[in-house]
């Protein structure tokens, strides 16, 4: 009796915990026809949002409906990195319960599961990045940018040779802010420090233009 009492007891938590989970979340079901005698893959999209300040997002996975389950994050944008990922029980903040990392790069994150006590659902918090190279080339041009637009500003040279040399620069930027990416998510991930640039080089030639008008100013306003 003690057995059958702890048993019924066991399965009826099963039960409520399923069905908390089930309240908290949405599952999409599809009906399809498969072949039984054959590999098959089921395949479906979804778009989410990136965080603006630290380009982070989660993604709710399912790893306990079957023997075993294996779950790959990839980028399929070659100019976008994954910089952190981690795996936690869903709803909670503890790490996720059997899911274990076999392979992780900037490109990809791959988790296996197959535990019979594992987590039935869990979160993939990640976030993604541009290539440091990339990033690493807008960066420099910026500040080079910055840089010659306070000497600009502060020599304030008047010569029109002087300041072909000095703004010379600002076509390198052009060429960067013209660059498309590969895809959107690239973008995306770009999007503060293509801002940047464009303000520097805006800059550069605002400090250009204004030290070339400068001088021929007042005799300007004299004519008139």
């Amino acid at each position: 009796m003690a057995d059958a009492a702890s048993s019924a007891q066991s399965a009826a938590g099963d039960f409520l915990s399923s069905l908390a989970d089930y309240g908290r979340n949405y599952d999409m079901l599809v009906a399809t026809t498969v072949p039984l005698d054959e590999p098959f893959l089921l395949k479906y999209s979804e778009r989410r949002a990136l965080s603006w300040a630290h380009n982070e997002t989660q993604q709710d996975l399912v790893i306990s409906d079957a023997l075993s389950n294996h779950v790959v994050l990839s980028v399929d944008d070659p100019n976008v990195r994954i910089t952190s990922v981690r795996a936690r029980t869903a709803g909670q903040d503890s790490d996720a319960f059997g899911a274990f990392t076999t392979r992780q790069s900037q490109q990809t994150y791959a988790v296996y599961a197959h535990d019979p006590d594992r987590d039935y659902r869990i979160t993939l918090d990640f976030t993604l990045a541009p290539l440091r190279r990339l990033q690493f080339v807008i960066n420099t041009t910026t500040v080079l940018l910055v840089l010659l637009a306070t000497a600009v500003a502060i020599e304030h040279p008047s010569q029109l040779r002087d300041l072909a040399l000095i703004i010379g620069p600002s076509a390198l930027a052009a060429s960067v802010l013209l660059n498309r990416e590969p895809s959107t998510l690239g973008s995306h991930l770009r999007r503060r420090s293509t801002a940047a640039l464009g303000i520097a080089l805006v800059l550069l030639l605002v400090a250009g233009v204004g030290s070339y008008l400068a001088p021929h100013l007042p005799d300007w306003l004299i004519e008139r």
